[in-house]
């Protein structure tokens, strides 16, 4: 849902459980399972690219850091 509304190019996962690399790969693997057994989702939608972010579990905490300096400004 969010893709047709957002026109997304890539999906990165965060937090605990982007630390493990079955979970991104498994979400990649539903999300082609999804294309290819609904053919009008493929027809509509630009394939994504779905990884895990650059930070992993550490991103939360790099958000919140984030915040915390906006909010001392």
């Amino acid at each position: 849902n969010i893709q047709a509304v957002l026109d997304l190019e890539k999906i990165v996962i965060g937090g605990g459980i982007s630390a493990q690399p079955i979970v991104t790969g498994e979400i990649r693997k539903q999300y082609l399972a999804i294309r290819t057994n609904f053919p009008f989702m493929a027809n509509t939608l630009t394939e994504v690219e779905i990884d895990s972010c650059r930070f992993l579990n550490d991103a939360n905490l790099l958000g919140a850091l984030y915040q915390l300096l906006l909010h001392d400004k």
